[in-house]
C-alpha cells in the first residue's frame, strides 16, 4: 500500500508499506504427504533449486517456529517437529498459487537449505528470509 501524508502547503511525503514474500505466501490448499513433497521437491532442478549450507545451534522446532512467525509457511508431514529428521515446509506465492518448498537437512551444528521454486525471482527473496530465522 502507499500513503501520502500531506504537510499544510508544503507538499507531501509518500509512504509505503510492503510486506516481505514470505509474509504474503498463502497456506497449501490441500494436505500434502512427505512422500509427495519429497517427489516434488526432486524434480525441481537448476533455476528452480537453491542450497545453502547453514551454522546454528537452534533446534528442529525452534527454527521452524522462528520462520512460521515471519511467514506463511506450514510444515509438511504433522505438526511435531523432531531435531532428527528434516523440516519440510511449504508455501503458495499469491499470484499464480505456484508452491514453494523449504527443506531443512540436519546436520552437527547447522546442515544444509534447499529452496524450490517455478518462480525464479522468488527463490532469493525466500532464501534471504529462511537465512535470517536461522540466525534470528
Amino acid at each position: 500500500g502507499r500513503i501520502e501524508v500531506k504537510q499544510g502547503y508544503g507538499g507531501s511525503v509518500p509512504i509505503e508499506f510492503k510486506p516481505s514474500l514470505g509474509e504474503l505466501l498463502q497456506p497449501p490448499n490441500k494436505a500434502m504427504s512427505v512422500k509427495e513433497y519429497d517427489a516434488a521437491l526432486a524434480r525441481m532442478q537448476g533455476f528452480q533449486r537453491v542450497e545453502s549450507p547453514y551454522t546454528s545451534s537452534k533446534s528442529m522446532a525452534s527454527i521452524g517456529k522462528a520462520l512460521m512467525k515471519q511467514s506463511s509457511f506450514r510444515p509438511i508431514g504433522g505438526a511435531e517437529i523432531d531435531a532428527s529428521k528434516s523440516l519440510r515446509m511449504i508455501g503458495l506465492l499469491p499470484v499464480g498459487k505456484e508452491p514453494v518448498m523449504v527443506k531443512f537437512e540436519p546436520a552437527s551444528n547447522g546442515g544444509k537449505i534447499i529452496v524450490c521454486c517455478d518462480h525464479v525471482v522468488a527463490i532469493n527473496s525466500i532464501l534471504s528470509l529462511v537465512k535470517r530465522a536461522v540466525s534470528s
